[in-house]
């Protein structure tokens, strides 16, 4: 079980609590013991148990996805749950359920879904990567990647008449011409699109697929 389903099983189950929170706050909403609207027989012997039995299912579902190697994380977590059931069931019946506890709840939620979010955007930034070449070494370029030569002297590789194409200066560069240290480069042609080192070391920053020859 990866950090992601973990952390997607943990936001499941603050919804719940969040949900369980919510049932008792409108039946604290709706009178006290001494002037009940919605009776505390009601809350106890219905109301309560309705969500109890939700609750469980919910959990029973998402105990099912979850692996071994993480059931003392469950345990904990529905130790946990277990605590705030009591907590509410105490402040419902009391008519003394805060909106502090209920805003706290939501606060977890809403920063499990965050961290979601932040670890989608970093698996989609991009990476670059410093090659290393030697003398004579070539490296090709697929559809896309882009490239800076960093370091050394090194020229386009082109099965065609034309190569990539440099972002600082908007130019395409030819077969057998250097390329510029420190241009940003971009592949517009999948196959035939490379960089030979013409130095004893070459060094270039890669974004992208390519493989070395």
């Amino acid at each position: 079980m990866n950090k992601k389903k973990w952390t997607i099983t943990l936001s499941a189950i603050l919804l719940v609590l969040l949900s369980v929170a919510g049932y008792f706050a409108i039946a604290a909403e709706y009178g006290t013991q001494e002037d009940p609207l919605v009776t505390l027989s009601y809350v106890n012997n219905v109301l309560s148990p309705q969500v109890m039995q939700k609750l469980q299912q919910e959990l029973d579902a998402k105990a099912g996805e979850v692996s071994a190697e993480i059931d003392t994380k469950v345990k904990a977590a529905s130790d946990e749950i277990d605590k705030k059931i009591a907590e509410y069931q105490a402040a419902a019946a009391s008519g003394t359920l805060s909106e502090e506890m209920i805003n706290s709840i939501a606060d977890a939620v809403i920063a499990k879904m965050q961290a979601e979010k932040d670890d989608e955007e970093t698996a989609k930034a991009p990476v670059w990567e410093l090659v290393t070449l030697k003398k004579g070494q070539q490296i090709n370029f697929r559809l896309g990647c882009e490239f800076v030569l960093r370091i050394g002297e090194a020229t386009c590789v082109s099965s065609g008449t034309t190569g990539p194409i440099s972002l600082s200066d908007a130019t395409v560069i030819g077969p057998g011409k250097n390329y510029v240290t420190n241009h940003l480069y971009l592949v517009t042609i999948d196959t035939g699109r490379g960089l030979k080192a013409v130095s004893d070391t070459v060094k270039v920053l890669v974004c992208g697929d390519y493989t070395i020859q």
